[in-house]
């Protein structure tokens, strides 16, 4: 299901160096600012805040992966539903979210009714399009980034999917670092 070639996609516009450069820019500038804390909340807020800028997505959240008990759980949510699935848990392997978790590969699924992974959706929401990410430090996939439903448009696009895997590798390690900063502290 990663997205097909981008002339298909009429929402991306042609390739402009000084648009990527200014993408690269904005990267680098929020991989600092993401570095520069161990405040785990503060790390999670500013990264789903960028990616949904960077991608207009109506709304995002962040899977952890509990090693354990093999589940994807939501570390962080937004959006009109968040409050009916913030303890909803996922087995790695099952769903969208599961899949990529499993395989450690980036996906847009731009048609999830017709994904036999999706499960469905909590009332009041409808999911029409997905993007979703690992977040993956020294090799093993710690949590996932997700993205739904494009903003004025249908479709994410090869673009979008192409920012978010280079938005996963910034966040991954200060994500990470946060992480086992909260775990210590609550020790």
């Amino acid at each position: 299901m990663i997205a097909a070639d981008s002339r298909f996609h009429p929402e991306e516009p042609p390739f402009d160096p000084e648009r990527r450069l200014a993408e690269y820019e904005m990267l680098l500038e929020i991989g600092v600012k993401l570095s520069g804390t161990l405040d785990l909340p503060t790390v999670l807020e500013m990264a789903l805040e960028t990616a949904e800028e960077v991608c207009r997505a109506e709304t995002s959240s962040i899977w952890d992966v509990d090693e354990d008990k093999q589940e994807l759980f939501f570390r962080v949510v937004r959006g009109r539903a968040a409050g009916e699935i913030r303890n909803l848990r996922v087995p790695v392997g099952q769903g969208i979210v599961g899949s990529v978790a499993q395989s450690a590969a980036a996906e847009v699924v731009n048609d999830v009714a017709s994904d036999a992974r999706w499960h469905g959706d909590p009332k009041g929401f409808q999911t029409r399009a997905i993007l979703t990410v690992p977040l993956v430090v020294q090799g093993n996939v710690i949590g996932v980034l997700q993205l739904l439903n494009p903003v004025g448009r249908e479709r994410f696009t090869d673009g979008d999917l192409r920012r978010m895997r280079l938005f996963a590798g910034v966040l991954a390690p200060p994500l990470q670092n946060a992480r086992l900063y909260a775990q210590q502290q609550s020790q």
